[in-house]
């Protein structure tokens, strides 16, 4: 089904077997440090802020699973050229070659143009994954329908005014949370955090117990890195939107998606000392589009986690935390409420912490939603 369009009440069944098509994803929050830390090492120009607060910069980007985006040579041979002035998550101008690119860049730009049916008489398909997703005719044709509808010059070729419209038009998944109790689709409980375009407003999160019910609300900080480089973490009170959604070390993006309680990490300072809930497949909204439980998944490593902030300069709640690079931040006080209540109140197990494991190897027992409010 379309990955934004079908309400998830119309799921007939549970929605963790669709693993069957698209298994969940499970990735450790360590490999974005270490991806953070390759990204630093580039060379990356940060760009025009789109006006939707899509955030932008350029260089060369790596994949949150720990692993590199495939080098442009790998991609398309002595034809890919990097461009300083493409927006994130694009590094590179993508056009119609033989072979045929492919790449993230081009699975992302595939998810967002699907959505451009509405405003343009031709739309790209999405991609059920990033390797083998290539940029057809068929793509090429639908980047011109965007072009044409914003009167950009009609060339098939994503440059960067292409790129920024395309973000700028498609980036906003229209996610909206229809509150139905997670008993019903099967689940124990789920997180909804709402959340603004100036991600440098805190959220106010709440606790759902199976039929629904608030059972906790708790401050939380969804803001991914203001700007790449990323700072050196942990990094404070950062203002505006941030990386945008589709980038490494972003926002925490919006969407539906399954939750798990795993066991502590093993880095109490940067995850702290209690039980996290690690996002392990996007449902709808943007989540559907970048937690896709493969070794090339866009995003990954998304938990909801607190820190031993304390030991670096932060002077606790109500201090503002720090940016969460994709991550859910939350006070230390409110993940260990979260944790009891999962496990005395809800009988949810904490599953022990497999990190990077992918498929991730038991059935998600709660849910998270992010919604974008104003």
């Amino acid at each position: 089904r379309p990955f934004d369009r079908s309400p998830i009440s119309a799921c007939p069944r549970r929605l963790h077997e669709v693993k069957a098509r698209a298994p969940c994803e499970r990735r450790s929050r360590g490999a974005v440090s270490l991806t953070m830390q390759r990204v630093a090492t580039s060379t990356i120009l940060a760009v025009l802020t789109l006006a939707s607060g899509v955030a932008a910069s350029s260089g060369t980007e790596t994949g949150s699973t720990g692993g590199s985006l495939r080098s442009e040579s790998e991609v398309a041979p002595h034809r890919d050229v990097a461009d300083a002035s493409m927006p994130l998550p694009f590094t590179r101008q993508i056009s119609v070659q033989t072979p045929r690119m492919t790449g993230r860049d081009v699975f992302l730009l595939r998810g967002l143009l699907a959505r451009a049916s509405d405003s343009a008489p031709t739309a790209a398909s999405r991609c059920a994954a990033v390797t083998g997703c290539a940029y057809d005719e068929a793509t090429s044709a639908a980047v011109e329908a965007v072009q044409r509808t914003h009167q950009l010059p009609v060339t098939g070729v994503v440059d960067s005014a292409t790129a920024h419209t395309v973000l700028s038009a498609f980036a906003a998944d229209g996610y909206q949370w229809n509150r139905t109790a997670p008993s019903v689709l099967g689940y124990r409980y789920q997180i909804h955090c709402p959340v603004h375009l100036n991600r440098s407003i805190e959220a106010t999160c709440t606790l759902h117990g199976g039929n629904g019910t608030v059972l906790f609300s708790f401050i939380a900080r969804l803001h991914g890195a203001s700007r790449l480089p990323a700072p050196a973490w942990p990094h404070w009170n950062s203002t505006g939107t941030g990386i945008n959604e589709f980038t490494t070390d972003g926002c925490t993006p919006t969407g539906l998606s399954e939750l798990d309680l795993n066991l502590p990490e093993d880095e109490p300072k940067e995850y702290g000392p209690y039980p996290v809930n690690r996002a392990t497949f996007g449902l709808e909204g943007n989540a559907a589009l970048l937690l896709t439980n493969t070794d090339d998944t866009p995003r990954g490593g998304i938990l909801v986690h607190t820190g031993e902030w304390t030991c670096c300069g932060w002077s606790g709640p109500p201090a503002p935390m720090p940016n969460s690079l994709g991550c859910i931040h939350a006070y230390p006080h409110s993940i260990e409420t979260v944790w009891k209540i999962l496990t005395t109140e809800l009988g949810v197990v904490a599953h022990k912490n497999v990190g990077g494991v992918t498929p991730y190897p038991y059935t998600s027992q709660g849910l998270l939603s992010v919604e974008l409010v104003a």
